[in-house]
């Protein structure tokens, strides 16, 4: 609503309620959030029969989206498949990778699943320069694209293996990194496959690489770690010792078992520690846990929040069960 009555490059921004102001034949919905413009549609008596679902014609004929940040020719392209754009460790992790190989003179493409993106992640690849194309179904790539387009392929985590199914047997390399440990492979049903001599797998740890080994019976190529990107951070003072926890609330990431810990000792730390626990939780949970000025739970915050954080922070936790 803080929109409303505002501009958008020189485009006025309407109420909804003014939508009988104009006279049209047709109304596009171009949000990803559909459903609830419909009912909004809806409820102010609008033909739902002019309107038109722009995801949904993309759907219905298999289009991709593609968006182009980079128009450079490169001697050398590499592409890089993501099972998400979502604002987490292994998408992010593949961002710095392509960021490093742009940085060596390659030239970066990314495919990626058009139901799995917050947005966020996908505009910051989009400013280092790395081209889009978003698939509603990654298992529908052009394999002889791939083959003909790119030098060297990077597959990222488990959840892509019928994608690596496709790819095995291409005169590509194909480097497969994953992350995961063995409850993530049942999550997704990953059943062992054979794969072909271009088919390179790299896992970022013992426990990624004990996974694999589990379900397809077979050693690894090696490893690929993260690296560690430094950033100077403001140090500011502070009177108890500052707990920074980061990470979207889940089981295999331990923040539950943290904050239990962390309840049943409150009379103890209280007054000497206090623990900020970043990533997105449900309400529910926030409010199960969350104790004022000793367990703050602050949800999801932007990379300039996270930077101040840092700054502020004294010890810095990893409570995973796995990782």
């Amino acid at each position: 609503k803080e929109k409303q009555g505002s501009f958008i490059d020189d485009i006025y921004i309407e109420a909804p309620e003014n939508i009988y102001n104009y006279s049209f034949d047709c109304i596009m919905v171009a949000a990803s959030d559909e459903v609830n413009i419909l009912r909004q549609l809806e409820l102010l008596s609008v033909d739902l029969s002019k309107v038109v679902c722009i995801d949904r014609v993309f759907k219905k004929y298999n289009y991709s989206v593609k968006y182009t940040a980079n128009r450079k020719n490169f001697s050398k392209r590499v592409l890089l498949i993501s099972h998400c754009l979502i604002t987490s460790g292994a998408p992010i992790a593949l961002l710095n990778l392509g960021i490093e190989l742009m940085n060596r003179g390659y030239g970066v493409d990314l495919f990626s699943d058009i139901n799995q993106n917050d947005g966020i992640l996908q505009y910051k690849i989009l400013e280092s320069g790395i081209n889009i194309e978003l698939y509603w179904d990654l298992r529908d790539i052009d394999v002889a694209e791939c083959d003909n387009n790119y030098d060297i392929i990077f597959v990222n985590t488990i959840a892509l293996h019928e994608v690596i199914r496709k790819l095995s047997g291409l005169a590509r390399p194909v480097v497969w990194w994953l992350h995961e440990d063995l409850d993530v492979y049942k999550d997704y049903n990953v059943q062992k496959i054979d794969l072909d001599d271009n088919i390179f797998v790299y896992p970022v740890g013992l426990r990624a690489k004990d996974a694999f080994y589990n379900c397809f019976r077979t050693d690894t190529n090696g490893e690929l770690l993260y690296e560690t990107v430094t950033k100077e951070c403001r140090k500011i003072a502070h009177k108890r010792i500052i707990c920074l926890v980061i990470g979207a609330f889940s089981e295999r990431k331990g923040q539950r078992l943290l904050c239990d810990i962390a309840k049943n000792n409150i009379d103890k730390w209280k007054n000497k520690i206090e623990f900020q626990i970043v990533g997105s939780i449900d309400e529910e949970e926030k409010r199960q846990f969350e104790v004022q000025d000793y367990i703050i739970i602050r949800g999801f915050v932007s990379d300039e929040e996270l930077d101040r954080l840092y700054g502020i922070a004294d010890v810095l936790i990893c409570p995973s069960k796995f990782d």
